[in-house]
């Protein structure tokens, strides 16, 4: 997952070191051709799920839940689920 943690309001190209993309998204790289992504809040609600099927390996996270509101400061949990494996990690957002 990166940028890791994602910050919003300044971007690259208007702060020096500020390591985010300047579209505004989080991006999975690397992901299997078939899996199912969900991002969760640390006490467990469904923040944000898609189902990745295209084959790319890469997958975009325009940090907004599933309700298309911005998402709050904090720490959320993702899933990657694929017929062969299941990951988790962290993400932290940072507004």
């Amino acid at each position: 997952v990166v940028p890791n943690p994602v910050r919003t309001g300044s971007s690259r190209l208007t702060t020096d070191n500020y390591h985010n993309f300047p579209d505004g998204m989080v991006r999975f790289v690397n992901v299997p051709a078939d899996c199912t992504i969900k991002i969760y809040t640390m006490s467990g609600n469904l923040v944000w799920m898609k189902d990745h099927v295209d084959g790319t390996g890469n997958v975009e996270w325009d940090i907004r839940n599933l309700e298309e509101e911005e998402v709050a400061s904090g720490v959320y949990m993702y899933r990657i689920e694929s017929d062969v494996d299941s990951v988790y990690g962290r993400i932290v957002v940072i507004r």
